[in-house]
């Protein structure tokens, strides 16, 4: 499975299955396009029942994983192991960061209330949770979320968790990375495998 991109920027599909243009919401022509925001991007009509997980890259290009029903359910299994062992926060699923390079989405996050309360309704995080939690699927390579996973310690993250797609986890620190620790240390009754039936 391939990454599709949409370049923001100059409002062009690439690798798209379908052809197209996107423009800006100001109706600006070729060329002349500004670079969308986070907020663009949500507010984006066509954008909104795509089968794909977006992101952004440093240029402002959108990035799209393809969802699948057996992520989902690993994601909402790790949130739900997150809430019953941590207490004091949340556990968002699709949790934007905006990094140095672009927004990234955490597949899960855990994020205590202080550090949620003042961004409680924004559409992308200026910070990171505590623990972000990236999962190892087809549409993805384990480079790219050891990429990810230092965008997420640049931006405060405690933790980064991978879930592969055998339900094993693995715990890192910004100490740690890119060698994992044998437990979470903010969660240490965190199991080390997820089991999904």
């Amino acid at each position: 499975m391939k990454q599709h991109e949409w370049s923001s920027r100059l409002g062009e599909k690439v690798d798209s299955p379908q052809k197209g243009w996107h423009s800006a919401p100001d109706g600006a022509m070729e060329g002349h396009m500004k670079a969308l925001s986070w907020e663009d991007i949500l507010a984006d009509r066509s954008l909104r029942d795509l089968p794909y997980k977006i992101e952004t890259n440093r240029y402002h290009k959108i990035i799209m994983s393809p969802a699948s029903f057996w992520h989902s359910d690993l994601q909402t299994e790790i949130a739900v192991l997150l809430l019953r062992h941590l207490s004091g926060g949340k556990a968002p699923v699709e949790c934007a960061v905006q990094t140095d390079e672009g927004v990234r989405v955490a597949d899960v996050a855990w994020i205590s209330l202080g550090r949620r309360a003042p961004h409680k309704r924004a559409s992308v995080l200026p910070v990171a949770p505590e623990i972000c939690v990236e999962i190892l699927s087809l549409s993805n390579t384990r480079a790219e979320l050891l990429e990810k996973m230092t965008l997420y310690f640049a931006k405060g993250a405690q933790e980064v968790w991978l879930c592969d797609q055998e339900g094993r986890m693995e715990f890192f620190s910004a100490d740690s990375a890119p060698q994992p620790l044998t437990a979470s240390v903010l969660c240490p009754a965190y199991p080390s495998r997820i089991e999904v039936d």
